[in-house]
C-alpha cells in the first residue's frame, strides 16, 4: 500500500492500489509547467490513516522533480499547504486561478 504511482494516461492520477484494487487517488492535470490538483479521494474505510497525505507527498515530490507550479483546487490539498507552509515553501503554489475542468 505504500507505493504511490503516477499514471498519466488514466485521468492523470496519483494512485495507491492494494491487491489490484485502487484504494486512493488524486486527480491532476499538467500543462505549461503547472500541475492542477482537482480531487483527492481515499476509500471510506481507510480515511484518517494518512493515505491522503501519502498522495500529497508523492504529488509534491513529482512537482519538485519536474519543477512544476501547483494549483490546488482540491480542498484537502489547499488545507495541507496552508497548514504546512514550511514543508511546501520550495514549491510555487498558485492560488485563486480560474477553474478549468480536466479533460
Amino acid at each position: 500500500m505504500d507505493n504511490v504511482k503516477y499514471i498519466p494516461n488514466d485521468k492523470d492520477v496519483f494512485a495507491i492500489e492494494e491487491n489490484g484494487e485502487r484504494i486512493a487517488e488524486m486527480i491532476v492535470s499538467i500543462a505549461n509547467k503547472e500541475m492542477s490538483v482537482y480531487h483527492t479521494e481515499v476509500k471510506k474505510e481507510l480515511e484518517g490513516q494518512g493515505i491522503g497525505t501519502k498522495l500529497i507527498e508523492a504529488m509534491t515530490d513529482y512537482a519538485r522533480s519536474k519543477k512544476l507550479s501547483v494549483i490546488p483546487y482540491c480542498p484537502f490539498v489547499k488545507k495541507s499547504f496552508k497548514n504546512n507552509p514550511d514543508k511546501y515553501a520550495d514549491i510555487s503554489i498558485i492560488e485563486n486561478k480560474g477553474f478549468s475542468s480536466p479533460g
